[in-house]
C-alpha cells in the first residue's frame, strides 16, 4: 500500500467510531467488517450514493460571454463580507455534533450523496444574469440573490427535486428532515450546507467555513430552471461555460471536480456506472492520482460513453473528467493536485465555501 493510500486511511478511522467500524485494505481495494448496523451500512451501497446524475444539461452560452458578464457580477455579490456580532438562532455546535452522530451511524454511507445534495443545490447559480434581476424570497440587497435559486433549498420543490440532475437526493433530504425538526430555526438551506462540509470533514476532507443566514426558497414559483448543472457526457468548453456562469476560475473548477474522489455513478440515476477511486468514502486527492497514474481506456461494457481503469477495470472517469487532461490548464492543475494534497484541499476548502454562498449576497453571517 502506498503511503499516500495510507494517509487517507488513517484520516478515514480516525474520523469514524472506531468500536463500531474497522476497515483495511487488501491489494488497493476496501473490506469492511462491521460490529453492529450492517444493515443500516447496506441502505445506502444504492443508486442514492453520488451520481453523475448531479450533471444536468448544460446551457449555450459562451466561455467568453460568460466571463463577461460575470465580472460585475461577482463584484456587487462578494459574499466575503459577511455580517459578523448577530446571534444564531440554532446552536450550531450542537446541530454539527447530531450530523456526525447521523454519519457515524451510517459507517458515513450517505456522507457522498450530502455533498452531492449541496452541490447541486449551489450549482443552479447564474452570476451573469441582469443586474435588475431581483430576489423572489428577499436577498439582502443583492441584486443577484437567488439567480437560479442557489443555496435555497429550493429543491424541496417540484419540478426541480425532479430534474434528472438530482436523481437520487430525496434520500438526502428526508434523512436530514428530522435535523431539521429539531433544529426549526435553521434553515433547510443551512443545514444542507452544514451537513455537506460536515461530510466533507468527516471523511478526511479539509475543514470548510460554515456560515449562517441563508433564505429558504417558499414555493415551487422559486425553482431553478432545468439544465444548470455540468453534463457529465461534454467536454472543456462545456465545464467553462457551466462554471465560468457560476463565476469560477479554472483553479476552482479543477478543485471543485476533485470531490469526484468519493461516491460513485448508478445507472438509475444518470446511466454512467461505478466509482472513480478505491475508497470512496475517503475524501483526498486520489481522483487526481487515479486520473494521472492510470491508464483510461473506453468501457465497451458501458451503454453510454465513460472511460475505466485498464488494470482494474473496477473504477471510472466521466468524459468531463478525462476532458481535464485534454485542456493546459486544466491538465496543470490536475498534476499539482495529484503531487500535493495539501494544495488540493486548500483550493477545494476556499471553492467550496465560495459555492455554498453563492447567490447569498452580504447577508451571511460568520458563527
Amino acid at each position: 500500500m502506498s503511503s499516500r493510500n495510507n494517509g487517507a486511511t488513517l484520516r478515514r478511522v480516525f474520523a469514524l467510531n472506531k468500536n463500531a467500524f474497522v476497515q483495511f485494505h487488501a491489494g488497493g481495494t476496501s473490506a469492511c467488517s462491521f460490529a453492529t448496523g450492517g444493515a443500516r451500512a447496506m441502505r445506502w451501497s444504492s443508486p442514492s450514493a453520488v451520481s453523475a446524475a448531479g450533471f444536468g444539461l448544460g446551457i449555450g452560452l459562451t466561455a467568453a460571454a460568460v466571463a463577461a458578464a460575470t465580472t460585475a457580477a461577482v463584484v456587487l455579490c462578494d459574499t466575503k463580507k459577511a455580517t459578523t456580532g448577530d446571534k444564531c438562532p440554532y446552536d450550531i455546535t450542537a446541530l454539527k455534533k447530531d450530523i456526525e452522530e447521523l454519519l457515524d451511524e451510517e459507517f458515513l454511507a450517505p456522507a457522498p450523496q450530502l455533498v452531492r445534495l449541496a452541490w447541486h443545490e449551489a450549482g443552479t447559480y447564474d452570476a451573469t444574469a441582469s443586474a435588475s434581476a431581483t430576489s423572489k424570497s428577499g436577498g439582502g440587497g443583492c441584486p443577484f440573490h437567488n439567480n437560479g435559486s442557489a443555496n435555497t433549498a429550493s429543491m424541496r420543490f417540484s419540478p426541480e427535486a425532479n430534474h434528472g440532475a438530482n436523481n437520487g437526493l430525496g434520500r438526502s433530504r428526508a434523512l436530514l428532515e428530522p435535523l431539521k425538526k429539531k433544529y426549526p430555526a435553521c434553515s433547510y438551506a443551512d443545514l444542507w450546507v452544514l451537513a455537506s462540509v460536515v461530510a466533507i470533514e468527516a471523511m478526511g476532507g479539509p475543514s470548510i467555513p460554515f456560515r449562517y443566514g441563508r433564505t429558504d426558497a417558499k414555493s415551487a414559483e422559486e425553482c431553478s430552471p432545468d439544465g444548470r448543472l455540468p453534463d457529465a457526457s461534454l467536454g472543456v468548453d462545456h465545464i467553462r461555460t457551466v462554471f465560468t456562469r457560476m463565476g469560477f476560475k479554472d483553479r476552482e473548477m479543477v478543485a471543485l471536480i476533485g470531490a469526484h474522489a468519493v461516491g460513485e455513478c448508478f445507472a438509475e440515476n444518470s446511466g454512467f456506472i461505478g466509482p472513480w477511486t478505491h475508497d470512496k468514502l475517503t475524501f483526498s486527492n486520489t481522483f487526481f492520482t487515479a486520473l494521472v497514474d492510470e491508464d483510461w481506456i473506453v468501457d465497451k461494457r458501458r451503454p453510454q460513453l465513460q472511460y475505466t481503469d485498464a488494470a482494474t477495470r473496477t473504477l471510472m472517469m466521466l468524459p468531463t473528467d478525462v476532458a481535464l487532461l485534454f485542456d493546459p490548464e486544466f491538465k496543470k492543475l490536475v498534476h499539482e493536485y495529484a503531487g500535493s494534497e495539501a494544495a488540493f484541499f486548500k483550493d477545494f476548502a476556499h471553492a467550496y465555501q465560495k459555492l455554498v454562498e453563492l447567490g447569498t449576497g452580504h447577508k451571511l453571517h460568520s458563527a
